[in-house]
């Protein structure tokens, strides 16, 4: 019987499933066949169970087709996509109890399936690490302009036809779309799987009814970002906001004030993140609170990565964790950051800190780490996160005033105070659009 399953992660990498078996037992049947996993510390990893067929030749660019199904057994050992609804049963899982959840690229992913009418009915409850499909973060575009885009791309490399585009290898296609001058290929409500814009689906609460936990880092961003080449005092600042909100930058001060510099940079550091990526995930929690019934529970996650391990050497850490060689600290000191980065909450959620040698994790980072997983498991078993041992989370649509749960060593559900600023913010990136 198999103890445990985890949860669908949907992100940047591949999707694994990993269960844990009786007896070691690596091999499972599943609709179209016998798949064996990779046995590893006790429980056995499936990397890339196949859903369709795989997308090449005059299958390019079309909705998935059924995979025909095979005899002997499929070697789940490298990566690629996985099928669920069908086949968690396989596992001992519970196909009404499927989560999806992602990071950054993936979270964006996760509101798009959440706002999908592809996906009612399939999913019991959605995870979201800093990311949305809603402007100013990858916002689609209509299905007309992607088709220009496709037709202007088609034209630069010299092919007439969709069956020749078919024909070029996949690596030269990318290699291609990479180059100066090329279009930029974004999502696109295509009448299909989005029938209309992300946002304007969650406006009118036609969105998956589940529950939603949601939430971003203290650092989503530098604050060089707002900054640009302007010192960091309230001179500078001003200047910066006059750059991005012109006559309105003295009203952006009220929302964001810089009157020394130390609240210039954590004025900055938050403004960084929120026209990263920050204000995308506030605007789906947001509109999940007002149209939706489920629950939806917010963090903020704050607690910066360590310092590195000495044997990293003169290395230091820049946005989303990245390593930066070649350059010293003491000359990249406004590189280092003062929270917690993009992405860095994935090791602590997925309890991967020991498999990361890069920073000298202490004790407190595995207490967080705990913190964490126990959240998240909850909220994947029963869609709450709250469990024996840990700070109480209170639902954001219970009661009157928003919580937010801060991770960090001293964990702790605490009220929002920055509705106004996204609010201001909204208002803000209406007028562009």
């Amino acid at each position: 019987m198999i103890k445990q399953i985890l949860f669908f992660l949907l992100s940047a990498i591949p999707c694994v499933l990993f269960a844990q078996l009786d007896n070691g037992i690596s091999k499972v049947k599943i609709t179209n066949g016998i798949i064996e996993g990779v046995p590893s510390s006790g429980i056995s990893i499936f990397k890339g169970i196949p859903f369709a067929q795989p997308p090449i030749g005059d299958l390019r660019w079309k909705a998935p087709q059924p995979i025909k199904n095979w005899d002997g057994i499929y070697k789940a050992d490298h990566f690629g996509y996985n099928a669920m609804q069908k086949n968690i049963g396989a596992f001992g899982g519970d196909p009404k109890r499927v989560t999806i959840a992602g990071e950054s690229a993936g979270s964006i992913s996760v509101s798009a399936l959440m706002a999908s009418p592809l996906s009612k009915n399939m999913i019991a409850g959605a995870i979201g690490e800093s990311g949305a499909m809603i402007n100013p973060t990858m916002s689609p575009v209509t299905l007309s302009e992607s088709e220009q885009s496709g037709l202007k791309f088609a034209k630069i490399i010299g092919v007439s036809s969709l069956a020749d585009l078919r024909a070029i290898p996949a690596e030269k296609l990318l290699d291609e779309s990479t180059k100066k001058g090329m279009p930029h290929f974004s999502p696109n409500v295509d009448g299909y799987f989005l029938p209309k814009l992300p946002v304007e689906i969650f406006t009118a609460g036609e969105q998956a009814n589940v529950p939603l936990l949601v939430g971003w880092n203290s650092e989503e961003n530098n604050y060089k970002s707002i900054m640009g080449s302007n010192e960091l005092t309230p001179e500078g600042y001003l200047k910066a906001l006059q750059t991005l909100y012109g006559n309105k930058a003295n009203e952006a001060l009220k929302y964001f004030p810089g009157s020394n510099k130390e609240e210039v940079f954590k004025s900055a550091t938050a403004l960084a993140g929120y026209r990263f990526i920050a204000f995308s995930t506030w605007k789906w929690f947001n509109l999940c609170l007002k149209t939706g019934n489920s629950p939806v529970y917010r963090y903020y996650f704050e607690r910066p990565r360590p310092a590195m391990r000495p044997k990293i050497g003169n290395n230091v850490t820049g946005h989303a964790g990245q390593t930066i060689s070649g350059i010293t600290a003491n000359k990249s000191k406004s590189l280092i950051p003062a929270g917690a980065v993009h992405s860095a909450e994935i090791e602590y959620a997925m309890g991967n800190l020991p498999t990361n040698r890069v920073f000298d994790w202490q004790p407190e980072d595995y207490k967080v780490s705990a913190i964490m997983q126990e959240f998240f498991a909850n909220f994947i078993k029963t869609g709450n996160p709250n469990g024996l041992g840990l700070p109480e989370w209170p639902a954001a649509n219970i009661g009157n005033n928003v919580q937010v749960m801060h991770i960090n060593v001293k964990t702790s559900a605490k009220e929002d105070k920055s509705k106004d600023s996204y609010i201001w913010l909204d208002e803000q990136f209406n007028l562009k659009r």
